[in-house]
Parts: C-alpha cells; structure tokens; sequence
C-alpha cells in the first residue's frame, strides 16, 4: 500500500551484536541485520535502503518475495 515502515528501536535476538549505525567505504561491502515491526496481514513487496542525511547519491533497493 506504499506505506514507509522504519526500523524497530527494539532489540531482537536474530540482530543481537549489530549496530543499526555503520559506515561502509566505497567499494566495500557490509553485512547488517535491522529488525521491522510490520502488523499482521501486510505483506513486504520491496524493501528500500537510503543513506543517513543524503550522505550518499544512491539507494538500494531489493524485491521481496
């Protein structure tokens, strides 16, 4: 329904020990874990990453399934 759902300020286990902050230098990867609160019967279709700030002139963007 292209409602925008932001991260969870909640801890879980399945993200314990990872930081919802990190900085990736260009050409580097990363892997991170961000939980969501979504209510029960919506269904996620695209999940979208944006930069804190504008810091960066692109986004991510990945098809969920």
């Amino acid at each position: 329904n292209g409602n925008v759902i932001l991260p969870a300020k909640v801890a879980t286990t399945a993200c314990a020990g990872m930081a919802p902050k990190y900085h990736v230098a260009a050409g580097k990867s990363a892997t991170t874990c961000v939980s969501y609160d979504v209510k029960d019967g919506v269904k996620i279709t695209k999940v979208q990453f944006f930069p804190a700030a504008g810091s960066g002139p692109d986004y991510g963007e990945w098809l969920a399934s």
